[in-house]
């Protein structure tokens, strides 16, 4: 929701499909529901598999692919450009989404993704988020792919602190 204050605009984003509502939801937290392109791999889910249950770093992974997103498709004017790595993630082949995301985030998509200039100074930030979605993500799907034990995944909290915590020295560099 966006509108004009004393000559500029305020914003305010809201998802409330899972909302609880007075303690109460009709939701179990399994639905496959969201923007595809925003979405965390694990949610990404396949005709006829299994829902995964929605997760803090669920939403902390959506928040990094909006980031990405804006950082490849809008120059310094806030044009919006086609770009190669984003358009795989608006496929309507949930493999393919799955694929392209998990490609970019093991720094090997053949698209060899940039930033629009406006954001080639945050760039590092991308790629520092990229190594944390890949540690928690993809490697413990290769890992079973393959055939080998994955630890447990960790609880919200420590996703929470180890985030902030590379994202503070980021930050502090």
């Amino acid at each position: 929701m966006v509108r004009m204050v004393n000559g500029t605009y305020r914003g305010v984003l809201n998802d409330w499909d899972l909302a609880n509502v007075r303690r109460k939801s009709k939701h179990d937290g399994l639905e496959c529901i969201g923007t595809r392109v925003f979405m965390a791999i694990d949610l990404l889910c396949p005709e006829g598999s299994d829902p995964v249950e929605r997760r803090y770093r669920h939403d902390l992974e959506a928040f990094v692919w909006i980031l990405v997103w804006v950082f490849l498709t809008y120059d310094r004017d806030n044009v919006a450009h086609k770009v190669r790595t984003t358009s795989r993630w608006m496929s309507p082949s949930v493999g393919e989404v799955v694929d392209a995301k998990q490609l970019f985030l093991l720094g090997i998509d053949r698209s060899d993704a940039q930033p629009q200039g406006k954001w080639e100074g945050h760039w590092r930030l991308v790629k520092l988020m990229r190594v944390v979605f890949r540690d928690l993500v993809v490697t413990p799907m290769i890992e079973l792919a393959n055939g080998n034990i994955v630890p447990p995944e960790p609880s919200d909290e420590n996703v929470y602190v180890a985030f902030w915590d590379k994202i503070d020295k980021y930050i502090c560099r």
